[in-house]
């Protein structure tokens, strides 16, 4: 069937059957590109078996509809003349027909006629190439991508030298401070002693003098009372010439300046002035971007068959009820502050460090991705719930004190502070706004500026998580055992209560919109379908779940980190598929 102009319409695919069965009637699952048939769930069984066919590629059988309509579909005829295309622009990689070359083409000097290069078209060595530069292509981005995420571990890696340089630095001032000081100090005793000295001698001949006028006085009444005239005036000469001698000493003093005030004070070196005036950091932050090699596409390729070889495992899928699988891949005991724990969330970091939220201890706990302990972030109030914003940033929710602090995980330091209205609990940063709920005032969008962009009323309490979900938001009702969801204006979308699920605390997704939700006082983890209809109990009491709070999916990794609420204990399991390649997790 055409249209006017000629172009096919877009071709509805047609159930294909197997091509092996003997009657034909059984509906393919796989398409073989070597053998050209469909193969049905029985025979593509016997197909992987056969030595001659075991390594033929094979393709779902959609994939292989999605390819025939594209070729199906490929245009004949001009969409703007109507006439078909006869010709092939090499220049501008694009058909056209005799219109077309008229009016755009006609400068082009490497134009083909189809009719007669089909000969060369129809030849596989155009396909095998187009392939193969497919393939470098995909090969080069995946270089290009590790190349990038060398460059993120050292940039990580530079920081935390930088970071040791400026310790380091610091250490090495600290320490000349401490001996300038030092050397100062000792001066200073020296010139103290210096001048008490001085001031010593001083007093010394102001005690000489003074036993010296004591003598005068006292032999002076002597002679009045006793001596004769002639004996008197003889001693009074005396006298008088003896204190003309005080006189003159005391006089000396005052001349050679031994009797001023002397002050001490302490004159800074103006280098110092210089110092606090002029330096302002320990120094510039400087990026140099350099030019990159990235390894060539052909050993890449050859690089990643055989390590793909090596490494290679054999999976069984189920065909018709896809499972979800949880394997325990670690187990974590978080180490106790001041007070006993109370974690109330975790995350994981794009660098694969985690964080957990204690709230009876105020503060963050960092631990490396073998569940090593980092460090502890201390806050001033207690913390309840937290949100990724980049590979070294998180937002924490603060409820005692109306805020949400913006932290940096690597330094430990606050950035930002958000003061809100009412205490807020709950935490998820979606299209580049924090979405917060609260008790008694819903949910609030704010920006990375600390402005309330909107606002949701709720109709229920009580509520202490929240998690955006393909632009659902979901959040959980702890005392009515409820999972609500609605849009981004409030419009209730579904509802979810299940006697499986009791106090739901935590939400967190997977990258199909399954919600997994932590039932703290039913001991377990609930997955829940994207429509809210379906759900399934994951892990409970019987895999030693106590008191969960804290769930949080890391889509990349495909992996469940759990935490319980009092005793520390933290589960890290690997999310396994059974019958689904691109699901994490089906629900039945």
């Amino acid at each position: 069937m055409t249209s006017r102009r000629g172009n096919k319409t877009p071709r509805t695919p047609v159930a294909t059957n197997c091509g092996y069965c003997p009657l034909r009637e059984h509906p393919a699952e796989l398409w073989c590109t070597l053998c050209k048939q469909g193969l049905c769930s029985d025979c593509k069984v016997h197909h992987r078996s056969v030595g001659s066919t075991k390594k033929h590629e094979v393709l779902p059988i959609e994939e292989y509809h999605k390819l025939l309509n594209f070729v199906t579909n490929m245009k004949e005829f001009c969409g703007l003349h109507g006439k078909k295309f006869d010709h092939y622009c090499v220049i501008h990689n694009c058909s056209c027909c005799t219109g077309c070359l008229a009016s755009k083409h006609s400068k082009c000097n490497n134009v083909l006629l189809i009719d007669e290069n089909l000969t060369q078209l129809k030849t596989p060595r155009m396909l095998t190439e187009l392939e193969k530069r497919s393939k470098q292509l995909a090969s080069d981005i995946n270089s290009i991508r590790d190349n990038r995420k060398e460059n993120i571990k050292n940039i990580e890696q530079q920081r935390q030298k930088i970071q040791k340089e400026i310790v380091n630095a610091r250490k090495t001032i600290n320490q000349f401070l401490d001996k300038i000081e030092h050397d100062t100090l000792v001066n200073l005793t020296i010139v103290e002693e210096k001048q008490i000295g001085e001031l010593d001698d001083v007093m010394l001949e102001f005690v000489t003098i003074e036993k010296s006028i004591k003598h005068i006085n006292k032999y002076v009444s002597n002679i009045k009372n006793f001596g004769s005239d002639s004996k008197t005036f003889l001693a009074t000469c005396e006298m008088e010439a003896k204190l003309e001698k005080e006189e003159k000493s005391l006089h000396n003093l005052y001349e050679d300046e031994r009797l001023k005030q002397r002050d001490m004070e302490l004159k800074f070196n103006p280098a110092f002035a210089s110092l606090y005036n002029e330096v302002k950091s320990f120094g510039d932050i400087i990026v140099k971007k350099n030019p990159v090699r990235i390894i060539s596409a052909r050993s890449r390729q050859s690089n990643n068959s055989r390590n793909q070889n090596e490494g290679a495992t054999v999976t069984v899928f189920g065909v018709r009820k896809p499972t979800c699988l949880l394997t325990l891949k670690r187990s974590i005991s978080i180490k106790k502050g001041k007070r006993d724990n109370y974690i109330t969330s975790c995350t994981v970091l794009p660098n694969g460090k985690f964080i957990f939220v204690d709230c009876s201890d105020k503060r963050l706990i960092v631990c490396h991705e073998d569940g090593s302990h980092n460090r502890d972030i201390p806050l001033p109030n207690q913390p309840w719930d937290l949100t990724v914003l980049g590979r070294q940033r998180v937002a924490v929710t603060v409820p005692l004190e109306h805020a949400i602090l913006i932290i940096d995980v690597a330094s430990g330091l606050t950035i930002q502070r958000f003061d809100v209205e009412s205490q807020c609990y709950g935490i998820d940063f979606s299209d580049g706004k924090l979405v917060v709920v609260s008790h008694r005032d819903g949910i609030k969008f704010i920006d990375l500026e600390g402005n309330v962009e909107e606002s949701l009323s709720l109709s229920v309490s009580n509520v202490w998580y929240v998690a955006v979900c393909n632009n659902q938001i979901v959040y959980s009702e702890w005392n009515t055992h409820t999972i609500h969801c609605c849009d981004h204006d409030g419009k209730p979308l579904w509802k979810f209560r299940d006697e499986n699920l009791r106090n739901p605390r935590a939400i967190t997704y997977d990258e199909e919109g399954h919600i997994y939700v932590t039932g703290r006082w039913s001991n377990n983890v609930v997955a829940i379908s994207p429509d809210g209809k379906q759900s399934k109990v994951l892990l409970s009491k019987s895999d030693g779940l106590d008191c969960p709070t804290g769930v949080f999916y890391e889509k990349d990794k495909r992996r469940l980190l759990l935490c319980s609420s009092f005793q520390g204990a933290v589960s890290y399991y690997e999310v396994t598929i059974a019958g689904q390649k691109s699901t994490a997790c089906s629900i039945s």
